[in-house]
């Protein structure tokens, strides 16, 4: 069956299995959205409150695409080596390709990490993965996508980075970037943060194994067939597109879901991959 008739499946079709676990990387599956309401922040905090940052977390709304960065996937097919010199020399052409935009604040121009959160906020291919420290807002992306296309045969993935291990670290090759907020209310309504990978691996799953830790990175799958009870549940948080798109394009994206949603009439391709 190809993946247009896999989407179209009945709702009321079983659910397929999650893909498979890869390699040492702790998975949780949770049956419902009412069961990962209840019962997700033990697997993170046992016995204790939720503790904000301490995790990021990203929403995938199809349980088998990869931590993979928009330029990883662009370029895979080049040696390793020569990914990382592409990245640079990229980079440094967007910076050269700046000059005259007089209203470029010099800290943007000069820092690595703000120039590549400004290239990949107007569609530059980075090394960047977008990550937010709220396990809702990352359903809400997962759930949002396949509702749009009607995915509601397969499971979703909520992935779960551990801030505090120490291979999410410059020195080891992948580091957190904070971007400050301030001009880019995207980034502040979403509690954004990025990864940014300066290592020879396209995906960070193949980077946390090589290093052999398995408690640097989780993976919690959910059916997407949840996706009406989860994002009402959302809506009521004021998670929606209206805020966590706070242009225009919230409004546009807002209009889009809810015909979608009472027409019952999907999307007939997917939506690129989020970066």
């Amino acid at each position: 069956m190809n993946a247009r008739g896999r989407w179209r499946k009945s709702q009321a079709a079983e659910t397929p299995s999650p893909p498979a676990a890869i390699g040492p990387i702790k998975e949780a599956r949770f049956q419902s959205w009412d069961h990962f309401k209840a019962s997700f922040c033990e697997h993170i905090f046992p016995g204790e409150a939720f503790h904000r940052g301490r995790y990021l977390f990203r929403g995938h709304s199809d349980a088998s695409w990869r931590l993979t960065p928009t330029f990883d996937r662009m370029f895979e097919s080049q040696p390793k080596q020569k990914r990382l010199q592409i990245a640079a020399d990229l980079l440094d052409r967007f910076r050269r390709s700046l000059e005259g935009f007089e209203d470029l604040p010099p800290q943007t121009r000069n820092d690595d990490s703000l120039l590549l959160a400004l290239g990949q906020h107007y569609g530059l291919p980075t090394r960047l993965l977008d990550w937010t420290e709220s396990p809702y807002i990352a359903a809400f992306f997962a759930f949002n996508r396949s509702a749009l296309w009607g995915a509601h045969d397969q499971w979703i993935a909520i992935w779960v980075l551990d801030t505090s291990n120490p291979i999410w670290t410059a020195d080891y090759g992948v580091e957190i970037i904070d971007v400050p907020s301030f001009g880019n209310e995207r980034i502040r309504n979403q509690s954004g943060k990025f990864t940014l990978s300066k290592t020879p691996f396209s995906a960070l799953e193949d980077y946390a194994l090589e290093h052999g830790d398995d408690n640097a990175l989780m993976k919690w799958l959910l059916p997407s067939s949840e996706w009406k009870k989860a994002l009402a549940d959302l809506d009521a948080m004021a998670i929606h597109h209206g805020r966590m798109y706070p242009e225009r394009e919230g409004a546009a994206q807002m209009a889009l879901f809810r015909t979608v949603a009472a027409h019952g009439a999907f999307i007939e391709r997917p939506t690129p991959r989020p970066a």
